[in-house]
């Protein structure tokens, strides 16, 4: 019943999401001076944003955030709202990343957490791929043919990791049948998002 009432209620905040998280490409006038040349894309800064929550908004590589932006520092403390940050531009700056090279079997998900579909550029770049995690970093409980791995990170939720993953609540629980709760997710562990 529980999961059927959290799959509910992210169906409900999905359309806010989406209207109140767009990008523009017009420049806006309040935007970070040094900002990467060629910009074609802009988002303006939401109070309580993060890096990583606009990275997975726009579905571009988190990297990508601060290549584009070189002055938001490296822990994204300095995000101003109603100050615009770059999501794209061309040509792409030194450090943009366009690509992750494929490997066997598992892959492992961006730190993004995206809420809902928003008309954003397509992105450019692919979900890395990497070998199974090592065996020790794997959350007990993680079904054995599991094949997508996501890694922890500070502010995941089991809520935030399926939507990134695009896959049900209930799918996520399944696959993670363990003794553990949600507010228990252990920070660098992997959990599985994928058969």
């Amino acid at each position: 019943m529980i999961f059927s009432k959290v799959t509910a209620f992210a169906a409900l905040l999905a359309p806010l999401a989406a209207a109140t998280r767009n990008s523009t490409s017009v420049k806006p006038s309040g935007h970070y001076d040094n900002e990467a040349p060629g910009c074609t894309s802009w988002y303006v800064v939401k109070p309580g944003d993060t890096c990583q929550g606009i990275a997975g908004w726009f579905q571009v590589p988190y990297d990508n955030i601060y290549s584009l932006n070189p002055d938001i520092n490296a822990t994204c403390t300095n995000l101003i709202p109603d100050i615009a940050i770059c999501l794209s531009a061309s040509p792409r700056p030194s450090g943009f990343v366009t690509s992750y090279l494929p490997t066997a079997n598992a892959t492992t998900l961006p730190r993004s957490v995206p809420v809902a579909a928003v008309e954003t550029p397509a992105p450019e770049a692919v979900a890395p791929t990497v070998a199974a995690p090592p065996a020790d970093e794997i959350r007990s409980g993680v079904v054995p043919e599991c094949k997508r791995y996501y890694q922890v990170f500070p502010g995941d939720t089991c809520e935030s990791i399926s939507l990134a993953a695009g896959i049900a609540m209930t799918d996520f629980m399944r696959w993670n049948n363990a003794a553990w709760s949600c507010k228990d997710l252990a920070l660098g562990s992997y959990v599985c998002v994928g058969l």
